[in-house]
């Protein structure tokens, strides 16, 4: 028989260790019958793409519960679907609470299975995950990202080996394999360092950066001859990944009135004058991708 709310509310309290920073977050909502009906009227749905939710503890939040108990169920799917696991499943994560945290607990998890992990080391946008698994010819990828949802989310988007996300019998397979586990059973898991020393985890950065940028560069339609590059350009990141990328195009291809909103509480913008772009002492300044992570969700 299902249990209700209360019910996996307190199986939550009995089964987490004492010192778990969910179980006293679990606590502090002891009381709060509608908080508690949140959390745990069910289990968060792993859709079409994958999951998306609130960060926090619960059956209906995004933790490390149930981002490992959907982990173990994409592993023993690839496994079970016959091909290759030394390809690889190429992870990334954008700028949202615990992204690197889910990245870097996934990548454990898949190494645990003897799966190859290919790890972004700091937030990417999705679209360099998507050309990563096809230019690394991985057999899947992972994206700890939500999108355009309120920064109290996070999600974990799955893509097949084509760069797309998962879809039909692909993610109808996963889905039945992560409800076949139980969110408090023992899975593999190999640590960072210890995969990264056995050759089952590979960082990718740079290198990776280059391609995509060079890539997306060579989509433009029109010659530079063509292009007034003193317009005014405004954009904005949203809570995603895109400003360092894109900030990177315009300064290589010398538009000078480049403006990215920033979200500091009030309407303002970062800009930048791109003169000597080129030059050597600009080099740790202009540096394709930062290689630590913005803990802050809100860019």
């Amino acid at each position: 028989m299902a249990m209700n709310a209360e019910e996996r509310y307190q199986l939550w309290l009995d089964r987490l260790p004492q010192d778990d920073p969910m179980r006293k977050e679990l606590l502090s909502i002891r009381g709060n019958q509608q908080e508690i009906n949140d959390r745990f009227y069910q289990e968060i749905e792993f859709g079409t793409a994958g999951l998306r939710g609130i960060c926090g503890a619960g059956t209906n939040r995004m933790n490390p519960l149930t981002v490992g108990r959907a982990t173990q169920g994409i592993a023993n799917y690839l496994k079970k679907s016959g091909g290759d696991l030394h390809r690889g499943v190429a992870i990334a994560y954008d700028c949202r609470y615990h992204s690197r945290e889910y990245s870097e607990l996934a990548a454990e998890i898949l190494a645990g299975n003897g799966i190859a992990v290919w790890l972004f080391p700091s937030m990417r946008p999705t679209p360099e995950l998507s050309f990563a698994v096809r230019d690394l010819h991985a057999i899947s990828g992972i994206n700890m990202t939500a999108s355009h949802n309120p920064k109290e989310y996070n999600g974990y988007k799955v893509y097949q080996e084509d760069g797309a996300q998962i879809s039909g019998a692909v993610s109808d397979g996963m889905i039945r394999e992560i409800r076949s586990l139980d969110l408090f059973d023992s899975f593999p898991r190999m640590p960072l360092a210890e995969g990264i020393q056995k050759g089952l985890i590979s960082c990718i950065g740079e290198e990776m950066d280059r391609k995509y940028l060079d890539y997306v560069e060579g989509m433009r339609q029109r010659p530079d001859d063509q292009l007034d590059k003193s317009v005014t350009v405004v954009y904005t990141p949203l809570n995603g990944a895109g400003s360092i990328p894109l900030e990177t195009v315009a300064r290589e291809m010398g538009y000078t009135d480049f403006h990215i909103v920033v979200n500091c509480g009030r309407n303002c913008l970062k800009h930048f004058h791109n003169e000597q772009h080129n030059n050597a002492d600009n080099t740790a300044e202009h540096k394709v991708f930062a290689e630590e992570p913005v803990n802050a969700n809100d860019n």
